[in-house]
């Protein structure tokens, strides 16, 4: 029964457009201070072009607290 219902016209899918790659990073620690945001200091090489040919968000809000400890303590 599959194999019939492959054949008949108006059934059988057509191939998706074709959708954008998309990559998100979530770096501890990096901030406006960062080489991606335009600070002297140097950064990855790879992440350098990965920010060149992509998409920066630099007027972005979070709906809680972004300030916390990163690391222990000892």
């Amino acid at each position: 029964m599959s194999l019939c219902g492959g054949l008949q016209p108006g059934l059988s899918s057509a191939a998706p457009d074709a959708l954008p790659n998309i990559l998100m990073i979530a770096v501890d620690n990096l901030t406006t201070g960062s080489a991606t945001s335009g600070s002297i200091t140097k950064c990855p090489p790879k992440i350098d072009r990965l920010t060149a040919s992509g998409v920066s968000f630099r007027h972005t809000y979070a709906p809680s607290a972004t300030c916390n400890a990163t690391r222990a303590a000892p």
